[in-house]
C-alpha cells in the first residue's frame, strides 16, 4: 500500500499515529476477509518537497526495491485522488479513481476483474 500522509508534515499526526492506523487496517482486513497487506509505504512530507509523494513514483519504487518481482505494468492503482491516478499511469499501471463512477473498493475490484 502506498499513501500520502501530509498530516505528519503539518503536525496533525506522528509517524507512530500512521503506524497505528496501518496496524488497525491490517487487523480489520484479516478479521473481515482473511486478507493481508504485505507492506506499507507512506510519504510524510508536505506538498512539492520530495519525490515520494504521489503523483511522484518514489513510494512505488521503494516497493519494487523490496520486492523486485513486482511487475508494475501488471499491477493496479486504486485511489481517491487525481495524484493517485497520475502516479499509477506514470508507471504503466491500470489506475482507477474512486468517486461517482466507482463507489468503493469492491466496485474497483469488479472493474479490474470485469
Amino acid at each position: 500500500m502506498v499513501t500520502n500522509q501530509r498530516g505528519v508534515a503539518l503536525g496533525r499526526m506522528t509517524d507512530g499515529d500512521v503506524d497505528r492506523v496501518h496496524e488497525r487496517l491490517s487487523e480489520l482486513l484479516a478479521a473481515q476477509s482473511g486478507g493481508h497487506i504485505d507492506g506499507y509505504f507512506y510519504c510524510p512530507h508536505d506538498l512539492d518537497s520530495c519525490s515520494c509523494r504521489k503523483p511522484g513514483v518514489g513510494l512505488f519504487l521503494q516497493a519494487t526495491e523490496r520486492w523486485p518481482d513486482i511487475d508494475l505494468g501488471a499491477s493496479a492503482m486504486v485511489g481517491d485522488s487525481p495524484a493517485d491516478v497520475l502516479a499509477g499511469e506514470a508507471l504503466g499501471m491500470r489506475a482507477i479513481r474512486l468517486g461517482p463512477h466507482v463507489a468503493d473498493l469492491a466496485a474497483a475490484v469488479d472493474a479490474l476483474l470485469g
